[in-house]
């Protein structure tokens, strides 16, 4: 496999796909590549090129990095719906605090000689699987100015033509389209959220929308499944081309499936028992198994206490976009603020606020998106107000949209992730705490609540800046690595040295306080009360054995055991079971066998348990 690059340049691209450069103490000023060594012999994207950038060459830079999404499944469509839109606001904040190693294990791939069947398998292994979790501060080689991946897999899958992009007047195309097919949502479900907070001109297939509305599909999801349909499928299999769409849904998941957004509203497939499904889309994969699994539980107990206490995160689209950007900027953990909600309470008839973790009512008002049965006011305004145009689209409805609540004070801030997560005193509670007095209503038992907790802890801390993001880590581990000559450039041997270190710390070889804190414990097995307590009398058990059924993974009490039985030796052995395969029969384990220490026995060997040592023909 050749190690040459040759800029990436799509026919319907303006220029190559990049990344902001970092600029370190003997970076040149401005960086401008030598494009010539990778093909560009014409000068053509040199001319192009614009300083400070690093140019990507494949696509599989953007789709080989990692991603951690958690798909729910909802009760209903209601719900369904609600999760979409109440975590849509949070898309940037996870995306924030959990910066991956992809792009480097690609550059890394690059220099080795794969074959090219080896090398897209690998791509594809990543495929499968943001500023909280940010970590990808490397592209290509190089330090760029950014810690997370959302814009470089945005800008890798960005098919748009000029005229979809604006640049020129339509003539072949239909819409012009503001956004990459891989990028945030553009628009709420709910209709008591539609009304309100899309406030962003929607671009949608008016002739789909209509056929949906005649088929009884409310406003709302009609257009934001017409929307998907602005774009053509990526790609489409012979084998599929004729699909009885009555019957069958891969045209429709076709669609679906290559609008690659933070969030992802899933209707059951057909002929099966799974419902309604939403799929949270914007965190990076993290270094260790328990980070992850941090991640994901934190995302899942968040669905738990809107569900469970009708809170409401909704903000403005236009300020979940603001967000997106702000997520992408390096540490915009501890520089950057975020556009969040300030009262996360549901306003009902009467000006009550719906109760939240610690209150005592706990009942959630139905879901069912009817005046008659579900008359919300959110902030002192009937959800139903308004003409149907105004209520379905968000667009018409800019001047609703102010950020005024009915007693004066502002609907949503600016807000660090730290008090996003952690809680600002008399603004925000925090989403941690609430999550806190979420598990103490519930009947957990103490081993779970104490895993969930070094959970939040992990995340608190690192929302907090007490720990590192795994971008902040990545990027600190290569400054300070002694063949770093601050030129912003990841040699091979960094690259090595970084891998392997991230490998030592994943299995555990590693402590690392700066990225994990102290919240990592390893837990040795759960072992039974019995022998610790009752078990006071000396066991005499076989050492050699014993060690060989530890070194095999078997727990001490049983290896105990098992050994404790070949200090006899066995009563009687038929000929015709000497010679066994002690891999797939059992038969000496079952009868054990005669010890080399006893001449009485005519076979002097040693048969132990799943082995055979030197066993005479």
């Amino acid at each position: 496999m050749s190690n040459i690059a040759t800029v990436y340049r799509d026919v319907n691209t303006p220029q190559p796909f990049i990344e902001e450069f970092y600029k370190d103490v003997n970076t040149p000023q401005p960086f401008i590549e030598d494009l010539s060594q990778y093909g560009d012999q014409d000068k053509v994207s040199q001319q192009a090129s614009l300083p400070d950038h690093v140019y990507l060459d494949a696509m599989g830079f953007g789709m080989g990095c990692c991603c951690l999404q958690v798909t729910f499944q909802a009760c209903n469509i209601s719900e369904a719906k609600t999760l979409y839109d109440q975590l849509t606001p949070l898309c940037p904040i996870m995306e924030g605090v959990f910066p991956g190693l992809a792009p480097l294990i690609s550059r890394y791939l690059i220099s080795m000689d794969l074959d090219s069947d080896t090398h897209c398998t690998i791509q594809q292994y990543f495929i499968f699987h943001s500023e909280l979790s940010n970590a990808s501060p490397i592209f290509r080689g190089y330090l760029t100015d950014v810690d997370c991946r959302w814009n470089v897999i945005s800008g890798s899958v960005d098919c748009r033509t000029r005229e979809e992009r604006g640049l020129e007047p339509l003539r072949k195309n239909r819409f012009v389209i503001p956004k990459s097919r891989y990028d945030s949502i553009d628009s709420y479900l709910s209709p008591e959220h539609g009304e309100k907070y899309n406030d962003v001109p929607l671009i949608y297939d008016r002739d789909i929308y209509n056929q949906l509305i005649q088929n009884g599909i409310d406003p709302m999801l009609s257009q934001h499944i017409a929307h998907l349909f602005i774009r053509d499928t990526v790609s489409l299999f012979n084998e599929k081309v004729n699909q009885n769409d009555e019957i069958d849904t891969d045209h429709f998941e076709n669609i679906q499936s290559t609008n690659w957004q933070t969030m992802r509203f899933k209707p059951p497939p057909p002929n099966s028992s799974i419902g309604w499904r939403v799929e949270f889309r914007p965190c990076e994969t993290q270094l260790t198994d328990f980070e992850n699994a941090a991640f994901v539980c934190f995302v899942v107990l968040l669905t738990r206490i809107i569900l469970s206490y009708n809170l409401n995160f909704v903000i403005p689209i236009s300020k979940v976009d603001e967000n997106m950007k702000r997520a992408q900027k390096r540490d915009a953990l501890n520089r950057e603020k975020f556009w969040f909600r300030r009262d996360c309470a549901i306003k009902k008839t009467g000006g009550e606020d719906s109760s939240i973790p610690g209150d005592s009512q706990q009942s959630r008002p139905p879901m069912d998106g009817t005046p008659e049965t579900n008359p919300l006011y959110m902030n002192g305004n009937s959800v139903y107000s308004g003409s149907d145009e105004a209520k379905y689209n968000g667009a018409t409805n800019n001047n609703n949209n102010e950020n005024i609540k009915q007693d004066g004070g502002e609907e949503y801030v600016e807000m660090t992730i730290n008090e996003i997560i952690n809680g600002k005193e008399g603004v925000f509670p925090g989403l941690a705490p609430l999550i806190s007095r979420y598990l103490i209503s519930m009947d957990v038992d103490t081993d779970t609540h104490c895993t969930i907790q070094q959970y939040l802890k992990l995340i608190q801390n690192r929302a907090s800046g007490e720990i590192l993001t795994t971008a902040s880590w990545i990027r600190s581990f290569v400054t300070s690595h002694p063949a770093y000559k601050q030129d912003s450039v990841v040699s091979e041997e960094i690259t090595y040295d970084l891998l392997l270190k991230s490998h030592h710390i994943q299995t555990g070889r590693t402590p690392c306080p700066q990225l994990l804190g102290k919240c990592l414990r390893v837990r040795a097995p759960p072992v039974p009360p019995g022998p610790i307590r009752y078990n006071d009398v000396p066991l005499i058990y076989d050492r050699d054995i014993y060690n060989q059924l530890i070194q095999n993974g078997i727990d001490p009490m049983l290896s105990q055991h098992i050994a404790h039985l070949f200090i006899r030796d066995t009563v009687s052995l038929f000929n015709e079971k000497v010679n066994q395969n002690d891999e797939i029969d059992t038969d000496h384990f079952e009868v054990p066998s005669p010890r080399p220490t006893l001449p009485p026995w005519p076979l002097e060997t040693k048969l132990v348990f799943g082995l055979v040592n030197n066993a005479p023909p």
